[in-house]
């Protein structure tokens, strides 16, 4: 299966906050116990900037976003890096 990554635009934060909250029953990767909503979510979805603080989506080939990716700032001795954050996937993708 081919994946492109791309910068997560506005649009995309609907489907990004359905794959978030499709992993809070599992309690595996989420404290969350409740889902949350588009507009809670707006005001860190705002705070990326690609380049420098990259939230990214994963599409298949026919374009649907099956996860995405965002990197939080982190500053060690004179650079700043962006470390991975948080990973999550859809778990209803059809490979």
């Amino acid at each position: 299966m081919e994946l492109k990554f791309k910068d997560a635009r506005p649009e995309d934060l609907d489907n990004m906050v359905k794959i978030y909250n499709s992993t809070i029953a599992s309690r595996m990767v989420t404290a969350d116990t409740e889902p949350v909503t588009v507009d809670s979510c707006k005001k860190w979805f705002f705070e990326h900037i690609p380049g420098k603080r990259p939230l990214w989506v994963v599409e298949d080939q026919k374009g649907t976003t099956i996860g995405w990716i965002s990197f939080q700032s982190f500053k060690a001795a004179r650079h700043t890096t962006p470390p991975l954050k948080s990973a999550y996937t859809s778990m209803q993708t059809n490979a």
